[in-house]
C-alpha cells in the first residue's frame, strides 16, 4: 500500500491528524446546528432528521478518540474507533442520500432544483473528504503500529 508522507502534500501527518480531529469536531457541530435549524423552521421533522443527533454524538466521540490517540502514544484502539465511526458515516451518507431522494423524503431535495444540486455537491464533497481522511488516518495507524512493533522487538532483543 502506498503510504503518504504528508497531509495535503505539504503538512506533516501529525498536524494533518490534528486538522482531521478538528474537522470532525466541526462536523459534529454542523449536524447539531442543522438538526435544530430544521426543527425550528418546520412543524414536522422527518424521523431520519433525528439521526443528526446520533451523528452529533458519534462525531464528538470520534473527534475525542482521535485527540486522545494523539496525546497518548499507545492508544491505537481509539484510532480504530474513529475509523469505524467514519466508515459507518460514509456508508450512511451514501445510502441516506440515495434512498431519501428516491423516496422524496429528503428535506433539502424537496425544496427545489437548486437545493437538490447543492445537496448532491455536498454529498460528493463529504464522500471525497471523508475517504481521504480515512486514508490518512489508516496510514498513520499503520505507521504507529509498525513503530510499536519495532520498539517491542528492540526491547526483546535487549532483554535477550
Amino acid at each position: 500500500m502506498w503510504s503518504p508522507k504528508k497531509f495535503c502534500c505539504c503538512i506533516s501527518l501529525r498536524t494533518g491528524y490534528i486538522i482531521i480531529s478538528f474537522f470532525t469536531l466541526c462536523l459534529c457541530t454542523a449536524h447539531q446546528v442543522e438538526f435544530f435549524r430544521l426543527k425550528e423552521h418546520h412543524d414536522y421533522v422527518y424521523p431520519s432528521d433525528w439521526l443528526n443527533l446520533m451523528w452529533v454524538i458519534l462525531h464528538l466521540l470520534a473527534s475525542m478518540c482521535l485527540s486522545y490517540s494523539m496525546l497518548v502514544e499507545s492508544a491505537l484502539l481509539s484510532i480504530l474507533v474513529y475509523l469505524i465511526i467514519e466508515i459507518i458515516y460514509l456508508m450512511y451518507v451514501i445510502i441516506y442520500a440515495s434512498v431519501s431522494c428516491a423516496l422524496r423524503t429528503n428535506t433539502y431535495a424537496n425544496q427545489g432544483l437548486g437545493y437538490c444540486i447543492t445537496f448532491w455537491v455536498l454529498v460528493v464533497l463529504t464522500c471525497v473528504i471523508t475517504t481521504y481522511f480515512l486514508y490518512i488516518i489508516s496510514s498513520y495507524y499503520i505507521l504507529r503500529r509498525q513503530q510499536r512493533i519495532a520498539s517491542h522487538q528492540v526491547q526483546q532483543n535487549l532483554t535477550n
